[in-house]
Formats: structure tokens, sequence, C-alpha cells
């Protein structure tokens, strides 16, 4: 009976620690990536996850760390979850916003609601998402496939925050996309 219980609580440990050990991100993220002309380089890759899901991986590109700075940079998001929709991928990027904000979107309320319409087409796994800047512009993609162009350094510097910024949504996320 002693030898049933501990083969038994063996084998749970050993699949909670399996389900818990993230594969490694940027399973379809490039190393480099061109935006407007300009070569940039995969600064960090993470993943984003939820208890012991993995939901996506995720990697920042650009000349250097600088996410605020106003030259070309992008950031791809690889879908890697059946749970992403885009109903909880436009409600997670909405709380996003409100997170590096304080609440107080008031500036950019225009360019959000033309990303979270841009996010409401469907969302598979495996899809992979694109947020390039340059030229003042960010391009939203999914799977090659253009968005929607959004105006403004301001709102790139907002945007990528969710990700990057001190205030961002996973502390442990945006060390790995910046490599610190």
């Amino acid at each position: 009976m002693k030898k049933t219980l501990s083969t038994l609580l063996l084998t749970a440990t050993l699949t909670a620690a399996s389900l818990s050990t993230p594969a490694l991100a940027g399973d379809k993220l490039p190393a480099q990536l061109t935006v407007a002309g300009t070569e940039l380089k995969q600064i960090g890759d993470g993943t984003r996850k939820k208890l012991f899901i993995k939901l996506y991986n995720a990697a920042f590109y650009g000349e250097d760390k600088d996410f605020t700075a106003d030259k070309p940079m992008a950031i791809q998001l690889e879908i890697t979850s059946g749970l992403i929709d885009s109903k909880k991928l436009s409600s997670a990027t909405a709380d996003g916003f409100d997170a590096v904000t304080n609440g107080d979107t008031s500036a950019i309320d225009d360019k959000i609601k033309q990303l979270l319409d841009a996010l409401s087409a469907p969302v598979n796994e495996g899809d992979i998402l694109d947020f390039s800047y340059s030229d003042n512009n960010v391009a939203v993609s999914q799977n090659g496939k253009l968005l929607t162009t959004i105006e403004g350094k301001d709102f790139k510097n907002v945007f990528f925050s969710i990700w990057l910024g001190e205030q961002g949504i996973d502390e442990d996320l945006r060390e790995d996309m910046l490599d610190l």
C-alpha cells in the first residue's frame, strides 16, 4: 500500500513538474526582423504564462533596449494556447493599457479602439501577431496580413509598455524580452 501510494505521489509530482516546465520561447519567432528597411535583432524573448499554461511566446526586436525611442522596432507574439481567442486577447490588451496608464487612457482612447477592433479577428493557436513601429506608425499584422496601422509614437510607447514597461503585465516576461 505504501509503495502504491509512493508511486502515485511520484507520478503526480513528475506530471506537475513537466506541466510547469516552460518550453523555450520563440518556437516560431525569428532571431531578426526587417522593419522599414532596418534589420532589427531580437533583444530578448519570453513566455507569458498563467498558472501552468503557456499562453504565448513574445519577442522584442530593436537596435537596442530603448523601446521609447523614435526608431524602428517590433514586438511579436506567437499564440501557444487554444485558450486565447480574440475576445480574451482584446480584454487582456485593454487591461494592459489600464495598468500602464493607471487607468487614464483618455489621450489615446481612439487609437486603443482602433487596435481592439483589429484584434477582433479570429485568433488561433500558432498565429503570429506582429506589432511593428516605424515612421510614427504601429503596423498591426496577423500571420503576415496587415490588420491596421495606428499613428503616433505616444501610442507606441504606451502599447509597448504593456510588455516592456515597469508597470507592465508580467515582470518576468519584461525581463526576458529586454534581456535584463
